[in-house]
């Protein structure tokens, strides 16, 4: 349980910073992809290398150490990601001025003093002024 709050937890910071760089909605769903592959796929890695030097594992428990490793080592890599991406810049409709910061009240561009709204990474007209 205190995995899948982590996740939650994780996962809305992922959200956010992909949506501070005007990304794309799906890249925090790279977090439970990359956390869930990494734990399942590191205990079969363990051992199979364990086998290869001729230790069976008898430990349950630190099989599960081992997948929790690569649960984190899979986030680590979705924090990555989603760091290394550039931010997109948004135009506006009516004039083509390019921008990245925006609020959540919207924006006002600075060439046709449009007023703009923002939702989703799309870009629309508040007033037709």
């Amino acid at each position: 349980m205190m995995e899948l709050i982590l996740i939650v937890i994780l996962f809305k910071k992922l959200k956010a910073i992909s949506d501070k760089k005007n990304q794309s909605k799906w890249f925090p769903w790279l977090l439970p992809l990359l956390w869930f592959a990494g734990e399942f796929i590191t205990p079969f890695i363990v051992v199979f290398v364990y086998a290869i030097l001729g230790n069976p594992i008898a430990n349950t428990l630190l099989l599960y150490g081992y997948a929790l490793v690569g649960a984190a080592l899979g986030a680590v890599i979705a924090f990555r990601i989603v760091h290394s991406l550039p931010t997109k810049s948004l135009t506006c409709p009516k004039c083509g001025w390019e921008f990245t910061k925006f609020s959540r009240l919207g924006v006002e561009c600075k060439v046709c003093n449009t007023q703009l709204k923002v939702v989703d990474g799309k870009v629309s007209l508040l007033n037709n002024a």
